[in-house]
């Protein structure tokens, strides 16, 4: 298929974690709960256990991040990891053409301790996801420049597309039905899991409040007055007053 437009290669880089957010969560928690195991077999002190895992889960997730370089071109998306360790050699380099994207999430977010960020989440056919952001603002208007040209690109690949299906195949063998629109799916402020689930909290924290302060320790206390309120409040925002 010919594109009907042509654009300069752009190209962004920041700070990712090759394996997804979950995936790395997950095998830095794998890894610490097998010395954690150890660390009690051997009688060591809580507190000394306690610093040291959250130490290791730290240091394992900073060792599988590295910086990536995202690259837009009229017919692929490329991305290249930038001193890849021995656990990402394999990924160093990805490419992807632009009829391999199934969809894409773009908005804002916000961290635990950093603020908020600018995000955009690609994800391929294959089940491949690609995530960047704008390192909480660090790098706002590099990644602005990039995803207006994502965006635009999208566009374009969509308008690209046969309005109809005939049962044939273009160029390259290339099946018809392979060659759908890549939409924008919804964030989770923006979907009904995210006004579900700000509901739900709300009720919660009601309840809590209302039967359950005389029942609440100094511990429990804090974190419903420093984390599950705040928490609530910035959910509510988003999904009923800044959506996406």
């Amino acid at each position: 298929m010919v594109r009907s437009s042509s654009i300069t290669p752009v190209e962004y880089s920041c700070k990712i974690l090759p394996f997804g957010n979950w995936a790395s969560i997950a095998i830095a928690t794998y890894i610490s709960l097998g010395i954690l195991f150890i660390g009690i077999f051997a009688k060591l002190p809580v507190w000394l256990l306690v610093l040291f895992i959250v130490g290791l889960m730290y240091y394992i997730v900073t060792l599988i991040s590295c910086i990536a370089t995202f690259r837009l071109s009229e017919s692929t998306l490329q991305r290249t990891l930038e001193n890849p360790g021995f656990l990402l050699k394999k990924h160093a380099f990805m490419s992807h053409r632009w009829s391999d994207v199934k969809g894409y999430k773009n908005g804002t977010d916000r961290g635990r301790y950093r603020g908020e960020y600018e995000y955009l989440e690609v994800k391929f056919k294959n089940g491949d996801e690609w995530v960047l952001n704008d390192m909480y603002g660090a790098k706002k208007d590099e990644f602005g420049s990039f995803l207006t040209c994502f965006l635009s690109q999208v566009e374009d690949y969509n308008q690209s597309l046969p309005t109809t299906a005939p049962a044939t195949t273009y160029a390259n063998t290339k099946p018809v039905a392979d060659l759908t629109p890549i939409v924008r799916k919804k964030t989770i402020y923006e979907s009904i899991w995210g006004k579900l689930f700000t509901v739900l909290l709300g009720i919660f924290i009601l309840a809590a409040i209302g039967f359950g302060l005389p029942y609440m320790g100094a511990t429990s206390f804090f974190k419903l007055g420093v984390v599950i309120i705040p928490g609530f409040l910035y959910m509510a925002y988003r999904v009923f007053i800044r959506k996406g």
